[in-house]
């Protein structure tokens, strides 16, 4: 979690005056992962509103199937089913 607070100005230099303006307040939460250089989620709030939302992933990292060693022995019954798989 970040919290931001900032603050900008502007300068009349013809008045020869500056103003502070402040900011809504900003704050980051970050999601991180082992091995990624990136947060693989991240939503800013803005006045505790969320304005923004990051979600990272690399494809050929995300499993879509189990390897056919781990599915192995599995007898599930009944076959057909109509409510309930046993395994």
């Amino acid at each position: 979690r970040s919290v931001l607070q900032r603050t900008d100005s502007i300068y009349i230099d013809q008045f020869g005056i500056g103003f502070a303006i402040p900011e809504l307040q900003t704050v980051e939460y970050k999601w991180l992962a082992v091995g990624e250089g990136y947060p693989v989620l991240q939503v800013n709030t803005l006045a505790g509103l969320p304005v923004l939302t990051r979600f990272r992933y690399d494809m050929e990292n995300i499993p879509t199937s189990l390897p056919e060693a781990a599915v192995g022995d599995l007898d599930p019954f009944p076959n057909p089913a109509s409510d309930i798989v046993h395994v």
